[in-house]
Order: C-alpha cells, then sequence, then structure tokens
C-alpha cells in the first residue's frame, strides 16, 4: 500500500495537484462526438492565419513548419482541421476542443516544396473554408541572432509539451502525456496558464503562472488522497530559481483530515541543488533544480507538524519539469522521455 501511495504523489507531482476532476475534467474520459464551429469571425471574415518556418524547394517540411489558425469552438469534441496539398505539401491537426469559443490551433507541415513560387492552400473546418499563401524560396533566409534572455525551469508557452514514464524499481509501467492548452484561466484575480494531462485515456486539467523566478500553481493538495479529506483549494509557490541552496517555504495551511483525525496540511519545500546534472536513460541534461517536497500534517488536538510523505522534484533550464523519485521500500520514479518546448 505504502508504494501505491508514494506512486500516487509521484504522479501528483507532475500535474502539481491538479483542480478537482468532477469540476475541470471530463470523468469518462475524452469528450464525446464531434467539435463543431468556425474559422470566421462573427461578421463573416476568415481570421488571420500564422505562419512559421521557412519553405525552401526540395527541402522537407519539420517540426518547425506549421501554420496557426484561430478556430472559434461551438462545440466540445473531436476535431479535423487540414488543408489541400499545394506545391507538394499540407498541414494537418486532428485532437479534441475540451472547451467551446476561440483558440489557436496549430497545424503541422508535411511533405517537400517542388517549386519555387507563392503557393496557395485552402483550410477547411466544419463547413468553413478559409485561403492563405505562403513563399517558397530557392535557399534558405540569413539566420536571425537573438540573444537568449530568458531562463525558464517551467515553460508555459503555447503547445509546449511533454511525455513522462513511470518505474517502480525495475519495471516502466504507464506514461502520461501533458501539455500546454491555448486558453488561459482567471482564479481569484490571477491568470493561470493552462495544462492539460492525458494518462490511459484519463483527462486532467492544471494551472500555473509565473513572475521573478518564482513559480505558482492553484488546486488542493489531495488529488491523490494523501489525506482523507481537504476542505480548499490554494495558489502556492512549488519552485523558486533565484534563491540559494538550503532555503525553504511553505504552501498555505488547509483544513484536512487524516487518518479520521482533523487537523491541518500544508507542504513544505526546500533547495536540494542547483545548476546540477541529472542522467535519464542516455541523456545527461545540465542546469538542473532539485526541490524537496514534504506533504505535512497537524493534528487540531496538539497543532504538531509531522511528515506524511517525501519527495524529490527535478526542474532543468529551458525543459521544465524533469523528475520526481521516492522509495518506500522499492524505488518509484517518474522521468521525462521526450519534450517539445516552444518560444
Amino acid at each position: 500500500m505504502k508504494a501505491v501511495k508514494y506512486l500516487a504523489i509521484v504522479l501528483g507531482g507532475i500535474f502539481l495537484f491538479v483542480a478537482c476532476k468532477k469540476e475541470l475534467s471530463f470523468e469518462n474520459g475524452l469528450p464525446l462526438g464531434s467539435a463543431t464551429g468556425t474559422l470566421k469571425s462573427e461578421s463573416g471574415n476568415c481570421q488571420p492565419v500564422t505562419i512559421k518556418g521557412s519553405y525552401v524547394k526540395d527541402s522537407i517540411l519539420t517540426d518547425s513548419n506549421y501554420v496557426e489558425v484561430q478556430v472559434n469552438f461551438s462545440a466540445t469534441g473531436k476535431y479535423k482541421i487540414s488543408t489541400d496539398t499545394s506545391n507538394g505539401f499540407s498541414f494537418l491537426d486532428s485532437g479534441y476542443a475540451f472547451t467551446t469559443g476561440l483558440q489557436s490551433v496549430r497545424l503541422k507541415g508535411t511533405g517537400k516544396p517542388i517549386f519555387v513560387q507563392q503557393t496557395n492552400f485552402s483550410v477547411a473546418f466544419d463547413t468553413s473554408v478559409c485561403m492563405f499563401s505562403i513563399n517558397v524560396t530557392d535557399t534558405l533566409p540569413p539566420p536571425i541572432v537573438t540573444p537568449v534572455t530568458s531562463a525558464d525551469y517551467f515553460p508555459t508557452s503555447d503547445s509546449s509539451n511533454w511525455t513522462y514514464q513511470f518505474q517502480n524499481g525495475s519495471t516502466s509501467s504507464d506514461s502520461i502525456h501533458t501539455a500546454v492548452f491555448g486558453t488561459d484561466a482567471t482564479i481569484a484575480g490571477n491568470t493561470y496558464r493552462t495544462f492539460i494531462s492525458q494518462q490511459a485515456g484519463v483527462i486532467d486539467t492544471s494551472y500555473y503562472r509565473k513572475g521573478d523566478g518564482l513559480y505558482y500553481t492553484y488546486g488542493n493538495f489531495n488529488q491523490f488522497k494523501i489525506y482523507d479529506t481537504v476542505d480548499s483549494k490554494a495558489d502556492y509557490i512549488f519552485l523558486k530559481d533565484n534563491v540559494p541552496v538550503s532555503t525553504t517555504w511553505e504552501s498555505p495551511e488547509i483544513n484536512a483530515t487524516l487518518a479520521s483525525t482533523p487537523g491541518n496540511a500544508k507542504i513544505t519545500f526546500t533547495i536540494e541543488g542547483k545548476d546540477i546534472q541529472t542522467t535519464i536513460g542516455n541523456t545527461t541534461i545540465d542546469s538542473v533544480i532539485q526541490v524537496k517536497q514534504e506533504y505535512m500534517f497537524a493534528p487540531s488536538a496538539t497543532g504538531v507538524y509531522q511528515t506524511a510523505a517525501t519527495a524529490n522534484f527535478y526542474y532543468a533550464k529551458n525543459i521544465g519539469f524533469i523528475k520526481a523519485e521516492t522509495s518506500d521500500p522499492s524505488p518509484v520514479t517518474l522521468y521525462i522521455s521526450r519534450w517539445e518546448i516552444y518560444y
């Protein structure tokens, strides 16, 4: 039972305590049916299309070649948005719309431009069709050199996504995919980026914001049943990248029960290491911050906090959360296996 409990704690780390499923996600998995909507504005004009990447004759398109379309979803569900094939290449995306309203959708390019020319495309969704053009060149344009001024340990840019793998002792099990969702949320006056995570068809939603080296999340402490009950949700800091090793801070206290005992719960965070290296598989990742998280409980009768569970979390510069680990008694690890970060 303890190993199962700690496995749930590690899973809680990647979601950083996602909000209650009953309120914020689809309890039975993915939304049913087909999404509906339009590529046009209320006035009937086509929404703007953003073109990314360089398009060169005889060069196969890569992940840097995509277009972003604006879709006003009127119903949730599965969608497919695609263009025709023109001059040897095309664009496509399929997925699920979890909310209605105006959203940005990224269509990935495939194929290889054949001719040096302006290439016209039609893009279709539901009953709406719009047009855009891409200029295919003979050679790559000169590179634009931009100095890197950001040192972000938890990227929240649109379409950034990560895949993680469980390791329980020598056994690997389920994978988890989490991605930045294009719609922000406003809670108690703060604006959060929305993340969607999926494991075995189950969808969870979580919220993050950051500023001045501080990284916040919003949720409760009990998504994975560390405590019997908790009474509220809180906005709290899960990472600080601007403080030295051994710095400690705490989340707010919330009312909770543990083993049928009423009391208070909180999380204590400690910077255990900075600018360290971590090896995952055959990959060595630099510029990593290690944070210890201690899940604390104080019975009302004594008011004295004790540790209910402990885990270590690792965050890499310009990648984000890369690993969480604990043991009781066998090692349980959640580690990153793939990432795509967009700036």
